[in-house]
């Protein structure tokens, strides 16, 4: 049972460093949107990464759950001879906890500052769209003048 709760520990370490590296792609994220010129695509491979990351932590929590749900009653009748180890597990939940309520309000954060970034690169291109557009009724329009139509051609040979 002791090689269990010892699964179980370094399971949570993982989740925690998973969680520190989510974190610190969120703040480089809020930097980046922050900037004046934000580079979206390090934005996107940073938004790659942490889905990765959130893989990561679903396959470990699935592990951690099968083997708790396996253990959790003979932990629960022999508690006394695992308190440090439980402790130890009930810290780690607390850090991974707070990391998570830093991960949210980061992550807030990014959002608000994103959403008028996004609107300006939807009005440029908006702009764009119209600018093309407009280039190509032009076009349309210069191309009819010298067009002359069949109509008025002789059709008597």
């Amino acid at each position: 049972m002791r090689n269990e709760i010892n699964i179980l520990i370094d399971s949570l370490i993982k989740k925690k460093s998973y969680l520190k590296e989510i974190l610190e792609d969120s703040i480089t994220q809020l930097e980046i949107v922050s900037s004046d010129d934000p580079n979206l695509e390090e934005f996107d491979f940073l938004v790659d990464h942490k889905s990765d990351l959130l893989e990561k932590i679903d396959r470990s929590d699935e592990g951690f759950d099968a083997i708790f749900k396996k253990i959790r009653n003979d932990l629960i009748e022999q508690k006394d001879r695992y308190t440090t180890e439980v402790r130890q597990m009930q810290d780690l939940i607390r850090e991974i906890l707070d990391l998570g309520s830093d991960i949210h309000k980061t992550e807030q954060q990014v959002k608000n500052k994103l959403s008028p970034v996004l609107k300006q690169y939807k009005d440029r291109l908006y702009k764009e769209k119209a600018d093309g557009k407009a280039v190509m009724d032009y076009y349309k329009q210069a191309n009819q003048m010298n067009y002359v139509s069949p109509a008025f051609l002789d059709q008597k040979k």
